[in-house]
């Protein structure tokens, strides 16, 4: 179960830095919109227009991007003091509780945001500017944070291996994942 766990673990970590590359390219094409936009301000007094219409939009689906790869790597921000004070089990159990707590945070999130887009859809939302309509990108954006949610599966079962085989987290911490995997487990 070990290995399939860490099999796990690995693929999604894999997988959601290839979907944060894609979200760092979005926000790479906007900064240069934003560039351009603004050169052109400065030497032509000519701005290009629908950059504040697109980058409003770039941004969400920017920052959406990037949270499956923060919960597949664990480098969301945990305060761990007060489990290594009361023991490796404690360590694990808090980790977990945490891990729970932020599944379900995702989970609320991810089902807000689809509502929110079904109400874009039907109302036909669209930027002020250019008219693009806006339902399509925060479709992209709720579906990045459904997929949130079989990631921190992914992590809290990581973490019930852990607890199971009584190791500390830094003993099988993914965070350094590009490490050969461990022939003893």
């Amino acid at each position: 179960m070990d290995r399939f766990v860490e099999g796990l673990e690995r693929a999604a970590i894999r997988a959601t830095r290839v979907i944060a590359l894609v979200g760092l390219a979005a926000l790479l094409v906007l900064s240069i919109m934003i560039m351009a936009d603004v050169g052109m301000r400065w030497l032509f007094n000519a701005p290009i227009a629908g950059v504040e219409d697109l980058s409003r939009l770039i941004v969400a689906i920017a920052v959406a991007a990037s949270l499956p790869a923060v919960l597949a790597s664990r480098q969301n921000i945990t305060i761990r003091f007060l489990g290594h004070a009361l023991g490796r089990r404690a360590e694990v159990l808090l980790e977990l509780f945490g891990a729970l707590f932020v599944l379900a945070i995702m989970a609320a999130m991810a089902w807000q945001i689809q509502i929110y887009t079904d109400e874009l859809r039907a109302t036909r939302e669209t930027t002020w500017l250019m008219a693009i309509p806006v339902a399509p990108f925060w479709q992209v954006v709720s579906a990045l944070l459904f997929l949130c949610v079989p990631i921190q599966f992914v992590v809290i079962a990581g973490l019930i291996v852990v607890l199971m085989r009584g190791r500390r987290l830094s003993d099988h911490d993914l965070i350094v994942s590009d490490r050969e995997p461990d022939p003893s487990i």
